[in-house]
């Protein structure tokens, strides 16, 4: 079941500057720590003058697929969704 969330987080992230790329690896939600898994997905999409980079992965234990997205300008990360298979 997908469920619409749009709240802000704390995302540890890991950054390559010589692939300029950027890896979530762990997400706070709630007071509880999600271990992440691989990016499946990544696209990027301008709003406004900030642009909002849209990264679909799963935690790492399996359980929960999520959709984050970082915001640049304010440098935000906004959880926008997650899918139980429970």
């Amino acid at each position: 079941m997908v469920t619409k969330v749009q709240e802000s987080v704390k995302v540890l992230t890991a950054f390559d500057d010589r692939r300029l790329s950027a890896r979530p690896i762990q997400m706070v939600w709630n007071e509880r720590a999600y271990r992440l898994g691989p990016v499946d997905f990544l696209h990027a999409t301008q709003k406004g003058v900030e642009r909002v980079y849209h990264f679909s992965l799963g935690e790492a234990a399996g359980g929960m697929y999520m959709k984050l997205a970082f915001h640049s300008h304010s440098m935000v990360w906004v959880l926008e969704e997650i899918e139980d298979e429970g």
